[in-house]
């Protein structure tokens, strides 16, 4: 017959080691989703960088009409948009010739003065797809374009190429 003390303590080593397992798949879980939520944050946060790129370029446009030029000038789509609105972005980078944007840090931003285009370095790549970058990148150029009536249609800061980024729906 087995004295109750080693059965009692027998079965606190199966219990501790199914709490560790419990524990260790909870924790699994807890991190995958973190990730997912921080790959969100990234994807919102250039999102809003882009949206007020967009509505300083909106005011720097009706500042131009208001001042009586009412024209915008037609180079603005060779500008570099963040120097056109004298934007403070914490993680621009700055403007690039020819950029490797193997050597740049990931999260960041700079302008390409050879293509004419704002680039976005992603951070976090595990949902991201697209692009035409050796490193996964969003490319915007800035569209400057006038309606048939002569007026100016809106100043758009668009995707260059293609791109999806996000947590698959159901994960």
């Amino acid at each position: 017959m087995i004295p109750f003390r080693v059965r009692l303590r027998q079965r606190n080593y199966l219990e501790s080691v199914l709490y560790v397992i419990i524990a260790g798949a909870l924790a699994a879980l807890l991190l995958h989703r973190l990730q997912q939520l921080s790959e969100v944050a990234e994807k919102t946060a250039m999102e809003a960088t882009v949206s007020r790129l967009q509505s300083a370029l909106y005011v720097r446009a009706a500042k131009a009409v208001l001042s009586g030029g009412a024209k915008i000038e037609r180079d603005w789509a060779e500008r570099n948009p963040v120097v056109l609105t004298h934007a403070d972005l914490p993680n621009y980078l700055g403007a690039f010739d020819h950029p490797d944007l193997t050597t740049l840090e990931p999260g960041s931003w700079l302008y390409d003065r050879e293509r004419h285009e704002l680039v976005y370095l992603v951070r976090r790549t595990q949902n991201f797809s697209g692009g035409t970058d050796p490193v996964p990148a969003i490319r915007f150029r800035l569209q400057v374009e006038r309606t048939s009536s002569g007026a100016y249609s809106p100043l758009l800061l668009h995707a260059v190429a293609r791109y999806e980024w996000g947590p698959e729906d159901g994960e």
